[in-house]
């Protein structure tokens, strides 16, 4: 029987299906709003959710034949175990949960956990065996023979044991060489052998004595190689060099990187920013988290501050010292340079939820608890307000300098300063 939860997951989805149509299970991002708003204490299965639209659980259960439903929808918890490594009951519980969404299946709670013919009876444990998986996975093993069920109602009979007969061995390798049908016998072939192992050592001992030769010229390539160094460094040194002893050669200032500084290119300061990010949209600075993650966002932020890519990426040459923050929930290869993803910063609710506290406590570690620490928040670009809405969550957190990149990954990529793997 399934949980209530993953009830109230199937109503949810099957008003969100009667009221935006079809569409509804196409967009990620505003099923999983739609979804934190209406059970936020789900987060767990509001992310499995997520990963079965990645899946395209919605489409493959919405072309599949009504005869064929049930099937198909334990192949798509299957698919999900083994794509996301989601646990069998709650991938099958989701999934189910997708079908009523679609009118296509019952509640989940009325569906029983195995589908089909009643399972077969619990074979005996096996003894455990050397080298076997038993208690990890389910061990590939041989089929095990049918026992024998008396009718019901009849007295128990003994069991009939059924002989299985030992796995085939094939004979030892010397068996197979025994009957020599070429007219050879051992002392031939042992012959045979002693003068291709003596015809091998010959030729190794040949080769050996012709490697020798090339090694006196390689003495004085090593010897002759120094000079070539002199080159890298200024005229007036030359002619000590000479007299430098071997290991002061190798001085290259590529070897000793600093820590402090971030090797990017400027970027020149622009009247329109990258990325839109001075473009007024006209919308009213806000004081409370929003849902309306997608639209475009204000040009100011109550209590913090605005901070454009330029000078994002000067504070970062001179090294300065700041938390860099990626909020943005939807999966993206790439972010910025130096940046933390915190994906659930951002998301809808309001300054009093889970993902509040949450956020609190992890700032806290990441800034040794100060909170005149500075931290910088962004996201997409400047239609995406999760760096909005967790830059308001860490002032109200207690944290006195914020600043908010509004132009975000868009708009860093477009100056064409580096990033780095989102992880």
């Amino acid at each position: 029987m399934a949980e209530p939860v993953y009830d109230q997951l199937a109503l949810a989805l099957r008003e969100f299906s009667a009221r935006f149509g079809e569409t509804a299970f196409t967009d990620r991002r505003r099923l999983t709003s739609l979804l934190s708003d209406r059970m936020p204490e789900a987060r767990r299965e509001i992310r499995v959710v997520s990963s079965a639209i990645d899946e395209r659980v919605f489409e493959t259960l919405a072309r599949t034949r009504p005869e064929q439903i049930g099937m198909e929808m334990d192949r798509l918890a299957a698919r999900l175990e083994n794509a996301a490594g989601i646990r069998t009951d709650i991938a099958l519980s989701t999934v189910r949960a997708c079908a009523y969404g679609l009118g296509l299946a019952p509640l989940p709670s009325s569906q029983s956990a195995v589908r089909g013919a009643p399972p077969p009876p619990p074979m005996p444990p096996m003894p455990p065996q050397e080298g076997s998986w038993v208690g990890v996975s389910q061990p590939v093993t041989a089929p095990q023979p049918p026992t024998y069920r008396p009718p019901q109602g009849a007295p128990p009979a003994a069991p009939v044991p059924v002989h299985v007969p030992p796995p085939f061995t094939p004979p030892p390798f010397q068996q197979t060489l025994a009957p020599a049908k070429t007219g050879w016998s051992m002392p031939k072939i042992l012959v045979v052998g002693g003068i291709g192992l003596a015809v091998v050592l010959v030729g190794l001992y040949m080769l050996g004595s012709v490697e020798p030769d090339p090694v006196p010229p390689a003495a004085p390539s090593r010897v002759v190689t120094p000079p070539t160094t002199p080159p890298a460094t200024p005229p007036s040194t030359q002619p000590s060099t000479p007299t430098r002893p071997p290991p002061r050669p190798p001085q290259t200032p590529p070897a000793t990187p600093t820590n402090t500084t971030i090797p990017i290119p400027p970027a020149p300061a622009r009247a329109n920013g990258y990325g839109d990010e001075f473009l007024n949209f006209g919308v009213q600075a806000q004081e409370t988290v929003q849902n309306n993650v997608g639209t475009p966002t204000p040009t100011s932020i109550p209590g913090g501050r605005f901070v454009s890519t330029t000078e994002l990426s000067d504070e970062m040459r001179k090294g300065t010292t700041f938390l860099l923050v990626d909020s943005l929930e939807d999966a993206h290869p790439q972010t910025i340079i130096r940046a933390v993803s915190i994906p659930y910063a951002g998301r809808a609710g309001n300054l009093y939820d889970d993902n509040e506290e949450s956020l609190k406590e992890t700032l806290n570690r990441l800034t040794q608890g100060r909170t005149d620490y500075p931290l910088v928040f962004f996201c997409q670009g400047v239609r995406c307000w999760e760096s909005y809405n967790a830059a308001l969550r860490a002032i109200a957190a207690g944290y006195r300098n914020v600043l908010w990149y509004r132009g975000g990954i868009y708009a860093w990529t477009q100056a064409g300063l580096p990033t780095q793997p989102t992880r």
